[in-house]
């Protein structure tokens, strides 16, 4: 019997060892592919941060090769001029689809201080182009403005048609300049 006994226990410790040897490598094999898939997660959206702002660098880059024509020589802005200047650019389309795309695992992928970062970094991308679709339907608005006035007092209608377009564009101007050029020293410190 004690024979018996000791394949019993033997048999038993044999599964219990066993059991608890494939729990830990699947244990294991799962810490991997979760710190894989975190890893992927980050570079993506890291990737996509980069696209956006070597986009929105290309765009403002675009627009300051004419700085001689919005910008004073004592360094003073003609709202009016950028305006035109941005409105006459086709803005970038930006990215967000690996942002939302992974929202479930960003909390297991960055830390709290990270996510606040990046959404303070959307959140200003989706600002900038807000205030470029305002400024493109503030110049619309002027165009159609001047062309009504230029039906009814001739050429004093363009003057009244910029005026339209100051009032209307003048903050969002400057708005977007400083969160563009704020942005795209974040996204672009490489």
């Amino acid at each position: 019997m004690k024979a018996e006994t000791l394949a019993v226990i033997s048999t038993l410790s044999g599964a219990v060892v066993g059991w608890f040897l494939s729990a830990l490598q699947h244990w294991v094999e799962s810490s991997r592919d979760r710190r894989r898939t975190h890893a992927n997660v980050r570079r993506l959206i890291t990737l996509e941060i980069q696209a956006n702002g070597r986009a929105l660098r290309a765009f403002w880059e675009h627009i300051e090769s004419h700085k001689d024509e919005w910008q004073k020589a004592d360094g003073e802005i003609n709202r009016f001029r950028l305006g035109k200047a941005i409105a006459d650019t086709p803005f970038p389309e930006l990215g967000t689809f690996m942002w939302f795309s992974n929202a479930a695992l960003l909390g297991e992928a960055y830390s709290g201080t990270e996510i606040e970062d990046f959404w303070e970094t959307y959140a200003d991308c989706s600002l900038v182009a807000n205030l470029y679709q305002h400024i493109v339907n503030s110049d619309a608005h002027a165009v159609e403005s001047s062309q009504h006035h230029i039906q009814t007092m001739g050429r004093a209608g363009v003057t009244i048609g910029g005026m339209v377009f100051q009032r209307k564009a003048a903050d969002h101007i400057e708005t977007f300049r400083v969160t563009i050029e704020r942005l795209i020293r974040k996204l672009c410190k490489n």
